[in-house]
């Protein structure tokens, strides 16, 4: 099974879905960040995005969650 490659349109429909929250995942980098700074890391989050779908390799810093329970 081969998955076609990701294409920077993709990439930037999946961050303009994106609510724009101020809270931070477990990278510490906010959502607004993100959507602000779209032109400028689009390229390469594309690429980054794609050789990782491309070789099956997922980082493991990539699959940690920051849970807060809500009581």
């Amino acid at each position: 099974m081969f998955a076609s490659p990701l294409t920077e349109n993709e990439v930037e429909n999946v961050i303009d879905s994106l609510k724009g929250n101020s809270s931070a995942g477990f990278n510490e980098i906010q959502e607004f960040l993100v959507i602000r700074c779209l032109h400028y890391i689009k390229k390469p989050l594309t690429h980054a995005c794609s050789i990782s779908v491309k070789y099956g390799i997922f980082p493991d810093m990539m699959k940690i969650a920051k849970i807060t329970p809500l009581f």
